[in-house]
């Protein structure tokens, strides 16, 4: 016989007889399982038509929550003429006001569809500009941008416009410099200070000391005083001090040297040629 429990169907045997060995009652149960009745065909088909009517009344009641989620706002949406459309969405707040830093003047918001509050800037000065919205009296950052003003609470929103030629700070398409961060030791204040230095793209700089023999020193002499300077740059004290003063060791064979000379003779000769600078007499 078969009974139903919470639309599922169970099979139960009743009435078998004793001579039956297990395992064939395991079989006629898996046969009644793969095989059920008209009366197991007709419950099933209930089953899967209650589920798919289910799934569709969800669908169609889940369809128009997403078809009513609001458009992402631009904000702001700057216009080839520098002027600029702020926007920011409030159902719920009675006054919506924009502050900006060109003209340090607060401008009343305009409520439109889809409770999105806007108003339109004309002719704004280029720059880079920080502005907020004043809602009910609360000032806040725009939530459509994400620049902001660099602060603990960010309460303003960055603006920027290119000029014309465009500005120092306007982004461009060229080569880039390189901004290199040092950390020295201030013998005059007694603690450590931090210097920020700006190299154009292209350009290197620095100095070196090095001890160079005359032409025709004979190979052991040479040798000899390398080995010994060499020697003398590994000491540690030596090392701090040179330290202290910015300066990094390298020690090397004679040839090692040859070598580094040779290039910063060639590599200093093209910039030499290109500026037209000149020896002093």
């Amino acid at each position: 016989m078969h009974e139903e429990r919470g639309g599922a169907l169970a099979f139960i045997q009743t009435s078998i007889h004793p001579s039956i060995p297990p395992s064939r009652l395991r079989l006629l149960a898996a046969v009644n399982f793969l095989f059920p009745s008209r009366q197991a065909h007709a419950s099933i088909a209930a089953a899967m038509k209650t589920l798919l009517a289910s799934t569709l009344a969800l669908f169609c009641v889940t369809l128009p929550a997403f078809s009513q989620r609001a458009a992402p706002l631009i904000s702001p949406d700057i216009k080839d003429d520098h002027s600029v459309t702020f926007s920011i969405r409030a159902p719920k707040s009675q006054s919506v006001a924009m502050r900006g830093q060109w003209d340090r003047q607060q401008v009343e918001m305009t409520k439109g569809e889809e409770n999105v509050w806007s108003v339109n800037v004309p002719s704004i000065p280029a720059g880079v500009w920080e502005y907020s919205f004043v809602v009910d009296g609360l000032t806040l950052i725009d939530p459509a941008n994400p620049a902001q003003k660099p602060q603990r609470n960010p309460s303003a929103s960055i603006l920027h416009l290119p000029g014309t030629p465009p500005n120092v700070w306007d982004f461009q398409d060229v080569p880039h410099g390189t901004v290199h961060q040092h950390t020295y030791l201030s013998k005059a204040l007694g603690r450590q200070r931090g210097a920020w230095v700006y190299t154009p793209p292209g350009y290197e700089a620095e100095s070196f000391h090095g001890i160079s023999a005359p032409k025709g020193t004979p190979r052991e002499i040479v040798v000899k005083l390398n080995r010994e300077i060499n020697a003398a740059l590994a000491d540690p004290k030596l090392k701090a001090q040179l330290a202290e003063l910015g300066a990094q060791v390298f020690t090397g064979t004679p040839e090692d040297y040859g070598r580094y000379l040779r290039g910063e003779i060639e590599r200093w000769k093209k910039v030499i040629e290109f500026s037209g600078a000149k020896a002093e007499k």
